[in-house]
């Protein structure tokens, strides 16, 4: 089957794109829906699609531009745009683009898509029997990444593919190494590796000089960032050694952490379909064993979270709005330390720090000003992207972080505690150099956190007004002390007489010397 890619903002037009024909007749199926550029281009990175049907004016996003991305990606690719408008210079723009057909929604017809699909098929057959024989590890590389996102697939159609010739390893004893680059979601959105076509070709490479004259083995793709490597029969110790020698080379060569399972021993492509979906299944098995680890395929024995007697929750909502970071830190560790020792199910720690935050932020709306904006209304979907208890507590403790500031930034002071105390430490350390580093650890804040926050309710960045503040002590003493400009400039913790100089008359317009002649 051929996969088709629905991108429309309108959901609708997806099941009117389905129910429009019989799609597995012509060889076609639908396989995915989303309505954003950016989510179009992910998901044809990852599923490969062979047609793509979009709409122009897409929720955020647009049509030709993910055509032109989509082509950039893969010249052969087919796309089909798709408009209420019929306007000329956005049809020859898409066409000057590579668009296969552009369709108008309001006259759209079976037959058009149809023989849309007939050429394609007739593309394919035409293309001789070579290209045809390299494109089963691109649809094996699909279907395994559909079992991975917990998608159906058509598992005869899957048997066939690991029937291959090529495949023949699978009827002697063999074992499956499971491979997948750790912090997925993380890694992708800091927008790293924006190119996933090479991230899968350094994936391969590192394998391919790990095992090359060593072992008989195959390296089957499940995404761009995924996927086994079948390898001969050894015993479990060989198994670990080699796993723990790739996980190493991962680093070495990529600088990325990814996790290895290694299966029990396995014979003949049901085996293999059967142990793979445990191994997509099992991948937050690694929740407590962190990044760049190796386990096998056992099942873990997870428990689930009994809430009765536990008083974390009431101890967050407690110390919530009390600026008191310290306790709050010691708690969520020793929260975490609990939820390890007991091997806790991780989808009910992570529902158990969703509920904190949703209580804390219920009890302070409650007593915020009228016109305050919601707490966090994107903050919580990143514990979506926590795959270990190390990355959950430190998403937790960033919301947690964020609360804190939201209670006093909408409270009846000027500033936020965290800017009031800001700006009592520079007034207290003038005679010492100040940095962003020695203000986070003195107020247990992240750098970062401190910087924004000040900007947002001073409007002036924290280096500046530091600055300032130094140069306005600084143009004090000159007034009223008979203190030379170098014992000055060591008074306000600047060493450098030169770089004095230079930051004073950035604020003055004139030198320390012009400006004490003028007194």
């Amino acid at each position: 089957m051929l996969g088709v890619m629905v991108v429309d903002k309108q959901r609708q037009m997806y099941a009117i794109y389905r129910n429009m024909l019989h799609w597995e007749q012509y060889g076609f199926e639908i396989l995915t829906y989303c309505d954003s550029e950016a989510k179009a281009v992910e998901y044809f990175c990852e599923y490969r699609h062979d047609l793509v049907i979009s709409d122009v004016k897409l929720r955020q996003g647009d049509g030709i531009s993910l055509l032109k991305q989509l082509k950039a990606y893969d010249p052969n690719c087919h796309v089909i745009l798709c408009s209420y408008e019929s306007d000329p210079l956005r049809m020859r723009e898409a066409w000057r683009s590579g668009c296969m057909d552009y369709l108008i929604k309001g006259m759209l017809k079976n037959s058009q898509v149809i023989e849309n699909l007939q050429m394609i098929c007739s593309k394919r057959l035409h293309g001789g029997s070579a290209a045809l024989s390299g494109d089963w590890r691109n649809e094996l590389q699909r279907q395994l990444g559909r079992i991975r996102d917990h998608q159906d697939v058509h598992k005869e159609e899957l048997l066939d593919l690991l029937r291959r010739e090529e495949l023949a390893c699978l009827q002697a004893p063999y074992h499956l190494l499971g491979f997948r680059m750790d912090d997925v979601k993380l890694t992708f959105g800091k927008g790293l590796y924006r190119d996933r076509g090479a991230l899968q070709a350094s994936l391969r490479e590192v394998i391919e000089d790990t095992l090359r004259d060593r072992l008989t083995h195959q390296i089957l793709f499940s995404k761009m960032h995924s996927g086994v490597i079948i390898v001969e029969a050894m015993t479990m110790p060989q198994l670990q050694a080699l796993c723990e020698e790739l996980v190493d080379r991962f680093w070495e060569r990529l600088q990325l952490h990814v996790s290895m399972t290694i299966s029990d021993r396995c014979i003949g492509e049901q085996q293999f379909y059967d142990t793979y979906r445990t191994i997509a299944e099992r991948s937050y098995a690694r929740f407590y064993l962190g990044n760049g680890c190796v386990q096998q395929l056992d099942r873990p024995s997870f428990r689930p979270l009994k809430t009765q007697g536990l008083t974390y929750k009431e101890g967050f909502l407690r110390l919530s709005g009390s600026g008191a970071m310290t306790q709050i830190r010691q708690l969520c560790a020793e929260m975490m330390e609990t939820m390890a020792k007991q091997a806790i199910d991780p989808e009910d720690v992570v529902f158990y720090c969703r509920s904190i935050i949703h209580a804390i932020e219920h009890q302070k709306l409650r007593h915020a000003k009228a016109d305050a904006p919601p707490i966090l209304a994107q903050g919580t979907p990143l514990f979506d992207k926590a795959e270990t208890l190390p990355q959950l507590q430190k998403e937790f403790l960033a919301i947690l972080e964020e609360i804190e500031e939201w209670i006093q930034t909408y409270s009846d002071e000027r500033y936020s505690r965290t800017v009031s105390a800001v700006l009592a430490y520079v007034d207290e350390h003038l005679d010492e150099k100040i940095t962003l580093e020695q203000l986070a650890a003195t107020l247990e804040r992240t750098p970062v956190h401190i910087s924004r926050i000040f900007k947002k309710q001073t409007g002036e960045q924290l280096i500046q007004y530091i600055n300032r503040r130094k140069m306005q002590e600084a143009a004090e003493l000159m007034e009223h002390t008979d203190m030379k400009i170098k014992e000055i400039a060591a008074a306000v913790g600047m060493k450098d007489q030169l770089y004095f100089n230079k930051v004073f008359h950035r604020f003055y317009q004139v030198s320390p010397r012009e400006y004490r002649n003028r007194l």
